[in-house]
């Protein structure tokens, strides 16, 4: 207790310096804790954006083989996969059915290639969550004819809310087909392209498709807050094969559904891929199951490349305070040497001398991290309150067009105990120089 009432006094009497001191390891710290919570904010508002894009957390999908040497895509039992649910014992919140077509929108002398997603609607509500809307409004997916057109294929065609277009897709067994949709609404172009499909009822796109109104291509499950979604994939296939269901492996199953969403060549969640070999014919249907985990991944390199910056400056920061506090002490070394050899005339011992270096050096550098981590959530909320309007491909990373800060308490422990270790480490040679000092030469010293 009187080392620590001696290092207080010791760190007040010397304000500049250890707010100096405290002021770089503040920086440092604030760096750190912004980062980490900008990146987990980030791969949140990631997550929450491709679930409502995909409608789901989990896809599984179905293909049939047909005698032409193509893969017809259709679910033909639900029943099968809700009963390996049940075996797999997952909790499922809610099941969405899926259709998709590939087809081009045509509005008077304009055409573009688009893709169509059906879903389930209820009213003018869906699975697709809070949709941001440039213009229109949900009321018109009551009708079966609805549609919600991305802001890049509204332009492209030069098409109004109200107004009709015409869709010509090729149906699952080959044929052209032809349908009218009016567009109810129009999503805002985020410029991520996590929305740049278009959104219908899936009795209209089943229609369009030649699918039975009951019928879909692929089964979206939500499952419960914090769920492996590997494990669970894996628990359904093994659940699907018990059964009798032929199952496609993971490794080569599709790990890339959003790739499909740029390209214009597929529906998200919905491509199917089947490697290099030889795709062989089989009888039933073929399931195929992928997860958000393995959509998110290929985004997520711009979340760890931001933090492996923000980690690389804040070891830069910590450095240059570890040699900050190296130099401080020795300076305190030189300034307070009669005083510790006066210290050690009246029987302080050589360890009470280190014990009271290293608590000045604890004082100064956890002052300074807790200062950074106060400075920390000041900032943040402040800087949420910005709207990033036309931020392009970052916008898949915003939640409602804000930028999430997340902070976790391993990051913020993990900061502060890093600080406060790089300042002890730090001080630990200065510390063992004043406490191997010897009273009398310490006495007849000028300082």
């Amino acid at each position: 207790m009187k080392v620590i009432k001696m290092a207080a006094r010791n760190v007040a009497r010397q304000k500049r310096r250890a707010l100096l001191l405290g002021g770089a390891v503040a920086v440092g710290a604030l760096v750190m804790l912004l980062v980490d919570s900008l990146t987990n904010g980030m791969a949140t508002g990631l997550r929450a954006n491709v679930t409502a894009a995909n409608a789901g957390v989990l896809y599984i999908s179905g293909s049939q083989w047909q005698e032409n040497g193509t893969a017809l895509k259709r679910l033909e039992d639900e029943k099968i996969i809700k009963a390996a649910l049940a075996d797999a014992g997952l909790k499922v919140r809610q099941f969405v059915r899926k259709t998709g077509a590939e087809g081009t929108a045509v509005f008077g002398s304009k055409s573009t290639r688009l893709s169509i997603v059906g879903i389930p609607w209820l009213g003018a509500s869906s699975a697709l969550g809070n949709l941001q809307l440039s213009s229109g409004n949900l009321d018109g997916m009551k009708q079966d004819s609805g549609l919600v057109l991305p802001q890049s294929g509204a332009d492209r065609l030069g098409v109004k809310v109200g107004e009709s277009i015409l869709v010509k897709a090729t149906t699952v067994t080959g044929q052209l087909n032809v349908l009218d949709f009016t567009v109810a609404a129009v999503i805002s172009d985020s410029g991520s392209g996590m929305f740049s499909a278009g959104y219908a009822r899936i009795e209209r796109v089943n229609e369009l498709v030649n699918l039975a109104r009951d019928e879909s291509q692929q089964l979206n499950l939500y499952l419960g807050e914090g769920s492996n979604l590997d494990r669970a994939a894996q628990g359904i296939i093994a659940a699907l094969r018990a059964r009798g269901a032929l199952v496609q492996d993971r490794a080569s199953a599709t790990i890339n559904p959003m790739s499909a969403m740029r390209s214009g060549d597929g529906l998200p969640g919905m491509k199917f891929a089947f490697g290099n070999k030889r795709l062989d014919p089989w009888k039933g249907t073929k399931y195929t199951i992928t997860t958000l985990d393995d959509v998110a991944s290929e985004f997520m390199t711009p979340i760890t490349t931001i933090k492996g910056i923000g980690y690389v400056v804040f070891l830069a920061l910590l450095a240059i305070c570890m040699v900050g506090v190296v130099n401080t002490f020795r300076m305190v070394l030189l300034e307070r040497t009669r005083e510790i050899g006066t210290m050690r005339a009246m029987g302080v011992r050589a360890r009470e001398v280190e014990r009271l270096f290293l608590a000045e050096a604890v004082m100064m550098t956890g002052g300074g991290a807790l200062a950074g981590l106060a400075a920390s959530f000041i900032i943040m909320p402040i800087v949420s309150l910005f709207h990033l309007a036309n931020s392009g491909v970052f916008a898949m990373f915003l939640t409602e067009g804000h930028l999430l800060f997340k902070p976790s308490l391993s990051g913020t422990l993990t900061c502060v105990i890093l600080v406060i270790l790089s300042g002890s480490l730090a001080a630990l040679f200065p510390a063992r120089q004043a406490a191997a000092l010897q009273p009398a030469v310490a006495l007849r010293s000028i300082g």
